[in-house]
């Protein structure tokens, strides 16, 4: 029985948790269900193709959920499903803040913003004050009083039966005995014994015919503990179900009792679960000792793992040998095994099963990225990284306006598909176009021609920011709405809900902080600690579903061969109440960070063009949507955000960078705020205001910075 069911829109733009999930400790398994539906920024997302799966740590963060069996697709292309809240959630009073939906494929795995749990206290009724009515005990007094009232009754009827003279006492009862034996004793003298003695073995005969019911013992050294010189009749013991006889000298085990066995070679696949070989929770503490055969969940806390990762463990015996292999739940793609003897101590290293840096280009065919000739095909099926010569009239869903042969370079990052179709003998004329694929479907943007004469053509830009740039991923995102103005190739690396400077109490979102990140990119390629941290925050499973893949373009990208680098942070500083600081490398202020980055950055990289963004005008509404104030007026930490804006453009001035003013001179303000805007959100522009921003930028970068 479900006693509340909670409705619950997991978007891709909204950082927002719903209203906390309330369960009291110890409700059933399912007595809670969630009704979900998954979005992407207001539209459904498909389930079909996708496995769903809910993971949670307890209250305390001591235990590690994964589970997959409490789903029902209600509606698979309007991504709605319901939930069934586990009992083992509900185990430990207190709030859950670690507890998403993932869902993944034959592509990887993402997920959804955490969903808050608070776990309600149950009442202990072990307490020797509790006074309050408990009905099974109530119950059990009131059997109690029946039995007793009974008893009571059948006592009074044997009592008043004896004062009636309806029983005799020992003398009466003693001369009718010796009645009878003298009667028996004349009937045998009397020439009959042969009748009595026939009649005697016919009893013995009947009786003997008798079956008396089996007693049931624990296993066979019960039995023999308590006849250990045997006895009459059939015993049983529990643990194999098997019947045991005295056979004069010892118990014989008779075979199952009541029962028919198993025959070899007799169960088919029919016959099994399909869990049949999950074990469960691993809960010992090194991998060292797991050895049983089966499907384990293994915790990132037990020791010897490849890494500080939950794994799903494989376990295999052949002799005195275990194989184990694991996969890490939030890396499918990625599998470890070893061999191990404990008998002898033997514990051989993890081995990986695609080494790291295990393929050189030595190995690699000259064409090993060719996909094959296509003479009639259809681009839109192109979704692997390779190229591919399409050849012909015959093929669908290539650029309209290049009527010839041509070479198409397919590039896939994550969901995300590029489309490159050059011309075979004129390659200046080309065209390129994006996809995202989501649960096995791709959606295809258009084609855009390739225009030489655009401002920025051939150039290569990257974007960092926060949310400002990160949380919009589609085509009218700043950054590709940069691209379709100037012609340049952007990257969108921008992490939404992440500052210019650290916090003085690190945590997972310091790793995509711009100090942090300046850091990274400055490190050698072959350092091995390059990007560890950040790759460290997203296994955590608390950054939002986009950051992998951002993070993969990120570290794809060779910043020698960049051109122009544009910073903009400061809105999540000023919320969080940071301090601004000076011009140092203070990485826990707003201008040491930004001017420590710069540093860095120019150093390793002095051809880049750095252009520093400013803040952008934001404004605050109440539940209804009503206007309280905006970043002009609101203080906090005794700073405004304007603040930040002149802290920005004094570190750009005085490293004589140029500096981009979107505060003071985009146009956005208190009486245009509609239009620039959605209608509840007073921080992150609509398609418009996006728009504006990137025009800004290109017509900067095109007129300021034309000389790179």
């Amino acid at each position: 029985m479900t006693i509340r069911t909670y409705k619950v829109t997991l978007d891709s733009k909204n950082s927002i948790a719903p209203e906390p999930v309330f369960l009291r400790q110890g409700d059933k398994t399912g007595a809670v269900v969630i009704d979900a539906t998954l979005m992407d920024n207001g539209s459904p997302v498909s389930l079909d193709s996708l496995t769903p799966m809910f993971k949670a740590n307890t209250a305390d963060g001591q235990a590690v959920i994964a589970d997959s069996t409490g789903f029902n697709v209600v509606n698979a292309s309007g991504g709605e499903f319901t939930y069934q809240v586990p009992n083992v959630l509900s185990s430990v009073p207190g709030k859950i803040t670690t507890a998403y939906f993932s869902f993944s494929d034959a592509d990887g795995s993402e997920s959804t913003f955490d969903v808050a749990f608070i776990i309600k206290k149950a009442v202990d009724i072990t307490k020797p004050q509790a006074e309050d009515y408990i009905t099974i005990i109530d119950g059990t007094i009131n059997s109690l009083q029946e039995k007793i009232d009974a008893m009571n009754t059948d006592i009074q009827t044997v009592l008043n039966a004896y004062n009636q003279g309806d029983f005799y006492n020992k003398s009466e009862t003693d001369s009718k005995d010796a009645a009878t034996l003298s009667s028996a004793e004349k009937y045998a003298d009397s020439g009959d014994s042969n009748a009595l003695y026939n009649a005697k073995n016919y009893t013995d005969n009947s009786l003997s015919g008798i079956v008396a019911l089996p007693e049931t013992f624990a296993n066979l050294a019960s039995i023999k503990a308590k006849y250990p010189n045997g006895a009459n009749g059939v015993m049983v013991a529990a643990d194999n179900g098997h019947k045991y006889i005295w056979t004069g000298a010892d118990w014989t085990d008779s075979g199952i009792y009541q029962a028919q066995g198993i025959a070899d070679a007799s169960i088919k696949a029919s016959h099994l679960a399909d869990n049949y070989s999950f074990r469960g929770v691993f809960s010992g503490e090194d991998m060292n000792a797991l050895v049983t055969s089966g499907v384990w969940f293994v915790g990132s806390e037990i020791a010897n793992l490849p890494s500080k990762n939950p794994y799903i463990a494989v376990i295999a015996n052949y002799g005195l040998n275990t194989l184990q292999t694991v996969c890490a739940t939030s890396y499918p793609f990625r599998t470890y095994s070893r061999i191990i003897n404990p008998s002898v101590s033997t514990y051989l290293d993890w081995a990986d099963t695609v080494p790291p840096n295990s393929i050189n280009s030595g190995k690699l065919a000259t064409d090993y990225s060719m996909l094959g000739v296509i003479n009639s095909g259809d681009a839109n099926t192109l979704v692997k990284t390779g190229d591919a010569l399409f050849i012909g009239n015959n093929n669908l869903n290539l650029p309209l306006n290049i009527n010839s042969d041509g070479i198409m370079r397919i590039v896939r990052t994550g969901q995300w598909i590029h489309q490159t179709f050059s011309a075979l003998q004129e390659p200046s004329m080309s065209a390129v176009r994006y996809g995202r694929n989501v649960g096995g479907e791709t959606s295809w943007g258009d084609w855009a021609l390739s225009d030489n004469n655009k401002p920025l053509s051939g150039k290569t830009i990257v974007n960092f920011g926060d949310s400002l740039f990160g949380n919009t991923q589609d085509n009218t995102s700043i950054s590709n709405v940069l691209a379709d103005i100037t012609g340049a190739e952007v990257f969108n690396c921008g992490f939404g809900g992440c500052r210019m400077s650290k916090k003085v109490a690190e945590d997972e979102w310091d790793a995509f902080s711009m100090a942090t990140i300046a850091d990274e990119i400055t490190k050698e390629s072959s350092d091995t600690s390059r990007f560890k941290v950040q790759d460290t925050a997203i296994a955590s499973g608390k950054m939002p579903w986009y950051f992998n893949d951002t993070l993969t373009k990120l570290k794809a990208t060779n910043f020698s061969d960049v051109d122009i680098l544009t910073i903009a942070y400061g809105t999540n500083d000023f919320t969080a109440g940071a301090e601004i600081g000076e011009t140092d490398d203070n990485v826990n202020t707003f201008k040491g960070a930004l001017n420590y980055s710069l540093v860095k950055i120019l150093a390793k990289y002095p051809q880049l063009k750095i252009l520093l963004g400013g803040q952008c005008y934001r404004f605050w509404m109440d539940t209804e949507q009503n206007f309280i104030e905006d970043s002009d007026t609101k203080l906090i930490a005794n700073q405004k955000l304007t603040d930040f804006v002149s802290a920005t453009k004094e570190v750009a001035l005085s490293l004589h960078l140029p500096f981009l003013d979107n505060y003071s001179f985009a146009g956005i303000n208190k009486l245009n705020r509609s239009f620039y805007f959605p209608e509840t959100d007073g921080t992150h522009h609509n398609s418009e205001g996006r728009k504006l921003l990137a025009s800004r930028y290109a017509h900067f970068m095109a007129n300021e910075l034309e000389h790179v």
